[in-house]
């Protein structure tokens, strides 16, 4: 899944540089430049969110008005906007600066390799473009987090004691490398509101079911990978099931 998503969002970045500037000036051109960089930073993000569909709009504009300069600036500006959202979601300041150091010489270069081989023949231009996508891809190799972990981070500021203990670790545990089910990934959605909102007792338990399904999800995997014993994938989701009933269970308002 991950491939995947690095593969969509190199040929996003690509796209970006190599047919916004092609789509003219005027009113309808920067419409058309601002849609294009709204669905590609809706793709480099991997999913909808205002910050990132703004950042996009910018992109396609800042590559536009950065050619009419220099190629190489209008590239470096552009990719360097299109992870904006994803630089903002790195999980520390200096992840954050790589992202957008890796972004902005893939940018400048890209525009470069781009421009330097147009008019060369269809074959010398489509390998071009495949390196110059692979060079926008460059900020993906800096981890990020995900929405809920953002969230959890977020919710962080001006929290103190226990309830700040509390969010590291639930932001410790989110980070955990894991193929998580649709059905666990429900469950955290909500977690952000609740460790900061919710009472110390509802907090603590929400989280200790959620760690519970966590290690349940995590045997689960590994007895998929596991050779021997067919009843151990079976008992790992039973499991699993398990813990993310008592989760809803939890979310359930107590019947009077």
């Amino acid at each position: 899944m991950r491939a995947l998503h690095i593969l969509l969002g190199a040929g996003a970045g690509v796209t970006v540089l190599a047919l916004v500037p092609a789509m003219g000036t005027g009113v309808g051109g920067a419409l058309l430049a601002a849609t294009a960089g709204v669905f590609a930073a809706g793709i480099v993000l991997g999913r909808a969110r205002a910050d990132a569909l703004a950042l996009g709009a910018l992109a396609s504009l800042a590559v536009v008005a950065g050619a009419s300069v220099s190629i190489v600036l209008g590239g470096a500006l552009g990719v360097t906007l299109l992870h904006g959202a994803r630089a903002r979601r790195a999980r520390s300041a200096v992840g954050a600066v790589l992202v957008s150091v890796l972004a902005m010489a893939g940018g400048a270069l890209a525009a470069l390799l781009i421009q330097r081989y147009a008019g060369f023949g269809i074959e010398r231009e489509l390998s071009a473009l495949v390196v110059a996508a692979a060079l926008t891809a460059l900020p993906f190799a800096i981890p990020t987090d995900d929405e809920v972990a953002f969230g959890i981070r977020q919710t962080l500021d001006g929290t103190k004691g226990v309830r700040r203990t509390r969010l590291l670790r639930a932001l410790a545990v989110r980070r955990r490398p894991l193929h998580r089910t649709r059905e666990l990934d429900a469950a955290w959605a909500g977690m952000p509101a609740i460790l900061s909102r919710a009472s110390d007792e509802v907090a603590r338990a929400r989280l200790r079911a959620l760690v519970r399904a966590e290690r349940a999800a995590h045997a689960l995997e590994s007895a998929e990978l596991a050779i021997g014993s067919d009843a151990a994938p079976f008992d790992a989701e039973r499991q699993l099931a398990a813990e993310l009933e008592a989760i809803r269970d939890l979310a359930e308002p107590p019947s009077s």
